[in-house]
Formats: structure tokens, sequence, C-alpha cells
């Protein structure tokens, strides 16, 4: 779960979400420590979460995002049962906008600039189309993936 549905979207309340945020990095690198991390691994993934956030704050596509939407879903569970399987589908993030129902994964992919995100994006179609099934075909399905650390949305 996070805590988008209790945000408010306009830029003073997110800015002061951003600083309570930051104010639990040390409670996060308690968690890492109590786990066996080493340091450098633990200032990495600190790094890798500020990055994310300042994305998020600063970045066109991390602001889209983070403000709410039409009929916004996030992290909702559907329960899905057949004859075969029985499974739990949770799609980060689902809204109306622009006449479409966007459906947006997340995804962390360590920073290197030899990534092609179209590329990996493609990787995560077949994820995405399961979560397209979960809706009644009202609204044209845009599919996309929001890679966090590089503060990138890619459509699928």
């Amino acid at each position: 779960s996070n805590d988008f549905s209790s945000i408010s979207s306009s830029s003073s309340n997110f800015s002061s979400s951003i600083s309570s945020l930051s104010n639990k990095l040390s409670f996060i690198n308690s968690l890492f420590l109590e786990k066996s991390y080493s340091e450098n691994e633990i200032k990495i993934a600190i790094n890798l979460i500020l990055q994310s956030l300042k994305w998020l704050k600063d970045g066109t596509d991390g602001r889209w995002i983070y403000r709410l939407h039409n009929e916004d879903k996030i992290e909702s569970r559907y329960q899905i049962t057949t004859q075969e399987i029985e499974c739990t589908l949770i799609p980060d993030r689902a809204f109306i906008e622009g006449n479409k129902r966007w459906i947006i994964d997340y995804k962390t992919l360590f920073y290197d600039k030899n990534i092609d995100l179209d590329i990996e994006a493609k990787k995560h179609l077949p994820q995405l189309v399961q979560y397209e099934k979960l809706f009644d075909g009202t609204y044209k399905i845009q599919k996309a993936i929001y890679f966090v650390v590089q503060g990138r949305l890619i459509l699928i």
C-alpha cells in the first residue's frame, strides 16, 4: 500500500508530503539494517527512493501520474477465480483521463543510461494485458509503465 490516496495534489501539500516521507528514511534505514544489508546496499536503496520521489515532485510524468484522476484506483485488489486458477491482481494505478482508461504499472530499474525503456516496458505487456481484462471495455485502454527511478512514463 502507498500514501497516494491520502495526499492532496496541491504542490504545497505535495512538498510537505515529500518532506514527511524523507523524514521516514531513518526508519527505512533501520529496517534494512535489521535485515543485515550492508551500508552500501542501504545507501543505494535510499538514493533510489530519493531519486524516485524527486521525479514525482519535479518530473512532468511524475507530477501527472501523482495527481488524482477520475475513477482513480491505487493498488486495488481484484480476486480472479476460474476453474483452473485463483489469483489476485493488483494494478498499481488505473484511472480515467482523456476519455481513456489508463492502466499504469510501476517498475524500478537501477539507473543505466544504456537501458532502452521502450524495450523494458514491452517486457511487461503480458502483465498489463491481464490487468486490462479486469475492466468492462467502456473506455479505450491505454497501458503504460512508469519507471520510478528514471521518472519516465512509457506507453505500450
